[in-house]
C-alpha cells in the first residue's frame, strides 16, 4: 500500500484577483493590481519551492479569482510545479468569456 502519509495527491492553489468582483462568488477575491499580484506569485513560488519537492501529484488546481487574468505569470507557475511536483493533470479555473485562444494555447 502507497505511503499517503508522504505523499500529496492534490494541490488547490488560490489565486484571488479578478477584472470584475461578481456578487455570487463567496471565495475570497479582489481587483487585480500589478504590484500586490507580483508580490502574491513570488510569496507563492517560495512555499512551493521551501515546503514541496518531489511529491507525487495526482491533479494541480488552480482556482481563484479569475488566475487566467495572469497568464504569463500563471504559466510561470505551472511550470515550477511540474519541475518540483510529479504532475498528472493541471486544471484551472476561469471565466467563460476569458477563453481566447490566446489565452489557452500557453497552458
Amino acid at each position: 500500500m502507497e505511503d499517503l502519509k508522504n505523499s500529496v495527491r492534490s494541490v488547490y492553489i488560490h489565486i484571488p484577483f479578478c477584472k470584475k468582483i461578481c456578487s455570487y462568488c463567496d471565495f475570497c477575491k479582489i481587483y487585480y493590481d500589478d504590484n500586490i499580484a507580483e508580490n502574491y506569485l513570488k510569496e507563492l513560488e517560495q512555499e512551493i519551492v521551501n515546503n514541496y519537492k518531489g511529491e507525487t501529484i495526482k491533479t494541480l488546481y488552480i482556482g481563484g479569482g479569475t488566475p487566467t487574468i495572469m497568464v504569463d505569470e500563471l504559466c510561470k507557475t505551472i511550470d515550477l510545479a511540474k519541475e518540483l511536483f510529479s504532475l498528472e493533470d493541471v486544471s484551472v479555473e476561469t471565466n467563460p468569456n476569458h477563453l481566447i485562444p490566446e489565452i489557452l494555447e500557453p497552458l
